[in-house]
Parts: C-alpha cells; sequence; structure tokens
C-alpha cells in the first residue's frame, strides 16, 4: 500500500488525486467571448477521462470542471469551501488543474502564478512541499517521452526562470489549493504569450491544435503515471497555513428624512478588489457578490493576507445607475457605514492617474434648505473620478495626488471670471462656493476647472495678504502666466485643438504646484 500525506499505509482508493480544469471564457468585450484558447485545459481533460476509462487508476482520481474562473477565480474558491466543511468534505492528497493554450507543444508545472504575488514569489514552505509531486510528475514525462524539453519542473525553478517558462502572468486555480493550506499544481503551457486571450479574436480558427495535442499527450501520460506511483503521495515537509477567510454581512442604508432609520439593502452588489493588477490574462481581480432578499452577502474566500475595503451599491434594474452607494462622509466612514441615496457625479482627466477625492462638502440639498448630515462617498481610479451626493445637492470637491503635493479643489468659479483683471469686486465673488450640481451627471474637463477654481483662490488669497501690505512679485509672475495658459487652454478646447490643450493644461499643473509653494511660504512668512 502507498505511504499516504501523514505517513501512513493508506489503501489506494482512500487517497484522491483531483484533475481540475475550468470551462468558462472571457474577453473585454462581453458580448464576444469564443474563449477557444481558453477551453484547451478542458479539452485535455475530457480527453483524458476517456483514457482513464480504458486503463483504470490505483488511486481514485477525481475529475473536476469549474466556472466562474475569469471572475476572480470564484468557482475554485467555491469548490473548496464547500468541500472543506466536515459535513460535505471531499479530502483530497493533490489537484492538479490544468491552465493550457495552444500555441506551444511544452507544458511546466508550477505551485504559484500571480494572483497573490504579482513578481511571481513563491513561499518557500510551499515551494517546499510542492517540490516532490513536481519532481515525480516533471521525471515521470521525461521517462516516458524520453524528451528532457518536453516539460519543465517549474517548482524547483528560481522565480527568474518561471518568469521566462511564463512570458505572461497567470492566475492559477492551483494557487487557491495551496492558499487554504491544500497541495495544488498546475500544469501550465510555457513559452506562450496567449496573445488571443481576453479578446474577441480568441476563435478556433487560431488554435494550433498540433501544439495541444502534444501537450495533451503529456498531460495524459503524466496522469496514467500518477495514478499508480506509490510514492507521489508521501509525507508533506510541511503542513501549509490556511489563509483563507469567509466573510458575511448585512448591507443597510438610510432612510426617512433624516436618514437616521435604516433598512436592508436586497439585490446590493457588494464587491472588494483583489490588491494587483485588474486583470490577470483575463482573471478580472474584482469579485462580486449579491445581496439576497435580507440584504446579506457571502464571500467564500477573501483571497488576500492584506487589509481590504468592501463596497457595496444598489443599481436601478431599468437604467443600470447606481441610485445607492456608501456613505464616506463623518458619520457613515466613522461611526454608521450605511449606504445612501445618491446621484453619481463621474469626471475624467483628473490631476493625474493618482489623484484621489480626499472630501466633499454639501454646498446646498435639493429643496435649498440647511445641510444637515454631510453624505457623500467617492472613488477614484486611472484618471477616472466618480462623487455619489444626495440627488439635487450641489458639491465642493477636495482631491490631491501623491504626483505632486498640491491639494486642490472644485467649487465651480465661473469661466468668465478668466477673461477679468483681479478686481476687487472678482476676489470678493471668490468667496462665494457655488459648488457643481450632482445632477448634471458628468463634468467635463475637470483638469481646466480644478485649475480655474485654483487660481482664482490664489488670487483672492493674495489680495486679501496686500491688504496687510505683503506682496510677492513672484508669485504674481507665476500666477498671471498660469491665467495666460489657462486662457490658451480654453481657446484651443473651443478649436478642438486637444494636443495644444493638453500641453497647456499639463504646464499650468506644474506652474500650479510652483505658485501653491510661494504663496504657503508668504503666508507663513
Amino acid at each position: 500500500m502507498p505511504e499516504g500525506a501523514g505517513g501512513l499505509k493508506k489503501k489506494w482508493k482512500d487517497q484522491v488525486l483531483v484533475i481540475q480544469a475550468y470551462y468558462d471564457a472571457t474577453s473585454v468585450v462581453p458580448g464576444i467571448a469564443p474563449g477557444a484558447e481558453s477551453a484547451a485545459g478542458i479539452v485535455a481533460m475530457l480527453q483524458m477521462a476517456e483514457i482513464l476509462v480504458r486503463h483504470r487508476p490505483d488511486y481514485t482520481i477525481l475529475l473536476l470542471a469549474t466556472s466562474a474562473h475569469f471572475a476572480g477565480r470564484q468557482g475554485i474558491n467555491d469548490f473548496l469551501h464547500r468541500h472543506r466543511q466536515k459535513n460535505d468534505l471531499i479530502d483530497f492528497d493533490l489537484m492538479l488543474s490544468l491552465d493550457l493554450s495552444s500555441h506551444t507543444d511544452r507544458t511546466v508545472t508550477l505551485g504559484a502564478g500571480t494572483y497573490y504575488t504579482p513578481g511571481w514569489e513563491a513561499e518557500e514552505d510551499a515551494q517546499a512541499t510542492l517540490a516532490p509531486f513536481s519532481f515525480r510528475l516533471s521525471q515521470a514525462v521525461q521517462e516516458i517521452f524520453k524528451d528532457s524539453l518536453r516539460h519543465t519542473d517549474g517548482v524547483s525553478a528560481s522565480d527568474s526562470t518561471r518568469q521566462r517558462l511564463v512570458p505572461v502572468p497567470l492566475a492559477l486555480d492551483a494557487e487557491a489549493v495551496t492558499f487554504l493550506g491544500g497541495h495544488g499544481l498546475a500544469v501550465v503551457s510555457a513559452n506562450d504569450a496567449r496573445q488571443f486571450c481576453d479578446t474577441p479574436l480568441d476563435t478556433a480558427d487560431r488554435v494550433d491544435f498540433e501544439s495541444l495535442a502534444a501537450q495533451i499527450q503529456t498531460v495524459t501520460a503524466m496522469v496514467m503515471w500518477a495514478g499508480k506511483d506509490p510514492f507521489l503521495m508521501g509525507p508533506a515537509r510541511h503542513e501549509l497555513q490556511d489563509h483563507g477567510e469567509t466573510v458575511a454581512g448585512n448591507i443597510r442604508h438610510a432612510a426617512g428624512i433624516s436618514g437616521s432609520e435604516q433598512i436592508l439593502a436586497p439585490d446590493a452588489l457588494v464587491t472588494y478588489q483583489q490588491p494587483g493588477p485588474n486583470s490577470v490574462a483575463g482573471v478580472r481581480s474584482l469579485v462580486v457578490d449579491r445581496t439576497d432578499s435580507a440584504g446579506r452577502f457571502h464571500f467564500d474566500v477573501i483571497g488576500s493576507r492584506q487589509p481590504n475595503r468592501i463596497e457595496a451599491y444598489q443599481i436601478d434594474a431599468e437604467t443600470g445607475d447606481i441610485n445607492l452607494a456608501a456613505d464616506r462622509g463623518p458619520e457613515g466612514d466613522r461611526d454608521n457605514p450605511v449606504l445612501f441615496e445618491c446621484q453619481p457625479l463621474s469626471f475624467i482627466e483628473s490631476a493625474s492617474d493618482r489623484s484621489v477625492v480626499d472630501d466633499v462638502t454639501l454646498l446646498q440639498v435639493a429643496d435649498g434648505g440647511e445641510v444637515e448630515t454631510q453624505r457623500w462617498g467617492g472613488e477614484s481610479a486611472a484618471g477616472a473620478t466618480v462623487v455619489y451626493a444626495p440627488p439635487g445637492s450641489r458639491v465642493k470637491i477636495q482631491m490631491s495626488s501623491s504626483d505632486f503635493d498640491v491639494p486642490y479643489q472644485l467649487v465651480s468659479a465661473p469661466a468668465q471670471w478668466l477673461q477679468e483683471s483681479d478686481s476687487a469686486a472678482l476676489i470678493e465673488a471668490a468667496t462665494i462656493e457655488h459648488g457643481y450640481a450632482v445632477d448634471q451627471g458628468v463634468l467635463l474637463h475637470p483638469s481646466l476647472a480644478a485649475l480655474r477654481d485654483m487660481l482664482i483662490q490664489d488670487g483672492r488669497r493674495m489680495r486679501q495678504l496686500a491688504d496687510w501690505g505683503i506682496r510677492s512679485d513672484a508669485f504674481m509672475v507665476v500666477h498671471q502666466n498660469n491665467r495666460q495658459l489657462l486662457l490658451d487652454a480654453t481657446a484651443h478646447l473651443e478649436a478642438r485643438r486637444y494636443a495644444e490643450y493638453d500641453a497647456n493644461v499639463r504646464q499650468a499643473w506644474g506652474l500650479q504646484a510652483r505658485s501653491y509653494e510661494e504663496i504657503k511660504a508668504v503666508a507663513q512668512d
């Protein structure tokens, strides 16, 4: 009898080898996702199944087809979560995940991809535990085909070697197994850039069937040998730690005139963003759940060891508009996290890709009355920003960017003020904060608007300092130059000379950074 993972003799049938492949597809064009390359793994498993029926293995082999691979790998997470429960336990010794593509005839075994560690860094304990599995499987392929290049042991290789063998980042289902303390290996196509993956061009006519057939022969021979190897399932070197966490809860939203009443939010979208890139070879790192009729959500496995933030929204079923978002105001963010009724205000072309929303001030509510509770939300990513505020309200937006240490505001100063001189009447008018109406939905050319607002506010501050006999000639030179740049940018925009407009706006941001430091120094003096 073979020696089991605990070092004890176990019957062949009591040791389980899982062969897993996913069968879904993805594309940057959601309606056109043919997924021919993505089907390579499941095709290999189906072919393998026919062989295993005719040539029975000694170990118990479980064939597992999962979906939702490209949706944050929720398919494999669902299987692992459900079948590690005592009442529905499937206790397997090794999972071999097939993640194949067709433009190569070589394969490699890997113990880790890039879903948790974008730089291919592998955890030492996990690599040491998986190395014997990978070594024996790799040696078997070499002995069967008498070819040392056909398959490579990637577990024992260095991080840089793995990067050369697999030239694209990959989110492997086997990673989820190891993350939860199990033994998971992936058989991956080597030296294939997967250029058609996640595109509408991933069609069958672009598949290299001859190379794929060679890979299927490799993995089939590997599994046939593994099913009869009495030393494959030997004692593990390390007991791997289970890092998985299950998160569940209820989503509520503020209701009533004052917003003090809270009610459950059914059919709300609940999300969290896996740290790292937004997409790893098509696998989206934004994980989504939907609340049930009781407003309850449930994430089987939170795949991150870092702190994360769960977001929630309610979407209008007919229009697709966001009508409930998380309250990030002083009360909601600190004491009472709830959703609130909102209208999104979107803008692209922020000061930089690293711009973030720091604060939003409600200047006016829908009926023009006093603002009792500052409820707002805001998110920024890659130069795009969305601010959430109550419908009918007007807002002042405070933002900042790590690219330059200049906080800036969007207060909706009238554009014609740029045409006028820095008169006393203008400076007095600049104290009035008009704010942007969230009901307009989109704020066009926010960089120009922010620069215009800051220029007028800077002029007001320098006018106040001048009343106390304080003047900076250096600042006034920069201030006037910046004003002219914004006038030129406005003219270029009206004439649709977008390259010139963009150049003027970028130059104005540079001058604004200088003038901000100058006005701070003068104020401190």
